[in-house]
């Protein structure tokens, strides 16, 4: 049975100095917790000479020192690269073997503050559940995104397909929760926003018998319904009608509301760090795309095809978790923070960072009236038949992005926050290769929040 040892036990047995026996760290390759989050490390001689010429020089580094290629590992590289190896020395016979009555020694950084650590805001228990929750639920590609909303800070992400550690930048290697896809109808949370804000009633009425383009009939008998309804059940005529309108009076409509949302650039934590001029937690977060240019806002169909979360709209897990915890949190927008502290090796402080706000806020009466339509969603609407039972009450948005005919699967959402008179946490479950009547994103969300439930009771 293998057991790992803690550093005063490693510490205790080099001190008994028995011949051949030595402790010392070793990586494990054991499927790792939030892989895409920490990232990869791999060997790049001419980038990591480069990058870092003096290290290079005096040989505090060389050849066969990694780099960070990928999450945490890539964003705090500069802080996390290696000082130098741990070298075990000892004699050996002409075959290789060691001659273990001869001396053996052990060479490694004594520096009490080097090398630096760091600090992430992930908590082990629900990172684990979360894994375990998308792998039950049988979601092979995609994942899922958990934010604490007062803090805003990541506790918890998972992308699927895994990446071989042994083979970093192949199949799996892309964190997709952090890159922008289609989001389908959980858009319409925009739209509706900038509803709201342009004084559109909840009394308002659609025909939702209609399809998107509302030139004939839809694929669902809807009838006509008001603004909240119509939300809840994700009446495309209804929020074609609205972004036609909207975009009329005000071509950055749906930009300028997408900002106040918390979701108008990038959202991971972004600033000034030590004598790095843009340093960013996510260096791997894609921007969002709202429309491919101008053009597309005189277009009818380019409008009402954007409305629903199509055509060129492009928006992360991360950024749509974003969203909603900016709702939850009563339209406060921030940025959101993976790590919250880099330490020295002996475990003090060596810089923190700190919680940072995002411009833009959408009104009191504007948040209440997005927070009461998203809990209709759960009750009445699209959410109900997996969600209205849960042992907390869920308010969010689903959305199913369609890919083109000729594939048979599409994109399906479901974005929310919980307990919903109390919110604490922010969930997007994304299924990326959803097949007809397959419900395997409300399933993991379902699973999730009942064990967080579980976790709150302990």
């Amino acid at each position: 049975m293998k057991k790992r040892l803690t550093s005063e036990q490693m510490r205790q047995i080099n001190e008994l100095s028995i011949p051949g026996v030595y402790a010392v760290n070793k990586p494990l390759n054991e499927n790792p917790l939030a892989a895409h989050v920490i990232g990869s490390v791999r060997p790049n001689p001419d980038l990591i000479k480069s990058k870092y010429p003096e290290k290079w020089a005096d040989g505090t580094i060389n050849e066969h020192t990694k780099l960070g290629i990928s999450g945490l590992q890539a964003a705090f590289d500069p802080f996390l690269i290696s000082e130098g190896d741990t070298t075990l020395l000892y004699h050996a016979d002409r075959q290789g073997n060691p001659l273990l009555g001869l001396d053996v020694k052990l060479f490694s950084t004594t520096d009490s503050f080097y090398p630096l650590q760091v600090k992430t805001t992930l908590d082990i228990e629900i990172q684990n559940s979360l894994e375990e929750a998308v792998d039950e639920a049988g979601i092979t590609n995609g994942g899922a995104v958990l934010l604490d909303i007062e803090s805003n800070n990541l506790i918890g992400m998972v992308s699927r397909p895994l990446f071989e550690s042994d083979d970093p930048l192949g199949e799996g290697a892309v964190n997709q929760m952090v890159k922008g896809y289609f989001p389908g109808s959980v858009f319409k949370t925009i739209i509706l926003a900038a509803a709201y804000e342009n004084g559109i009633k909840d009394t308002r009425t659609f025909n939702c018998d209609l399809n998107l383009y509302r030139d004939g009939p839809g694929n669902r008998d809807l009838g006509i319904m008001n603004l909240k309804s119509s939300f809840a059940a994700s009446c495309n005529a209804a929020f074609t009608e609205l972004a036609e309108e909207l975009i009329k009076i005000d071509p950055e409509v749906i930009e300028n509301t997408a900002t106040k949302l918390g979701i108008g650039k990038t959202v991971g934590w972004e600033d000034m760090l030590y004598h790095y001029e843009d340093f960013k937690q996510f260096p791997d977060e894609s921007e969002p795309v709202f429309f491919k240019d101008d053009k597309d806002k005189v277009v009818i169909k380019a409008i009402d095809q954007t409305a629903i979360g199509q055509l060129n709209v492009k928006l992360s897990p991360l950024a749509i978790a974003n969203m909603i915890a900016t709702i939850g949190r009563e339209g406060e927008a921030k940025q959101v923070r993976a790590v919250s502290d880099i330490l020295y090796k002996n475990g003090t402080t060596f810089l923190s960072f700190s919680e940072r706000n995002l411009n833009g806020k959408l009104s009191n009466k504007v948040v209440k009236s997005l927070q009461e339509s998203l809990r209709e969603v759960v009750v009445s609407g699209t959410g109900r038949t997996y969600l209205a039972d849960l042992p907390v009450k869920v308010a969010g948005k689903s959305g199913t992005a369609e890919l083109g005919e000729d594939l048979s699967f599409d994109h399906q959402w479901f974005a929310g926050y919980f307990p919903y008179d109390s919110p604490k946490y922010a969930l997007v479950v994304v299924d990326f290769e959803r097949k007809e009547k397959e419900y395997k994103t409300y399933e993991a969300f379902a699973s999730i929040v009942k064990l967080l439930q579980q976790f709150e009771r302990q």
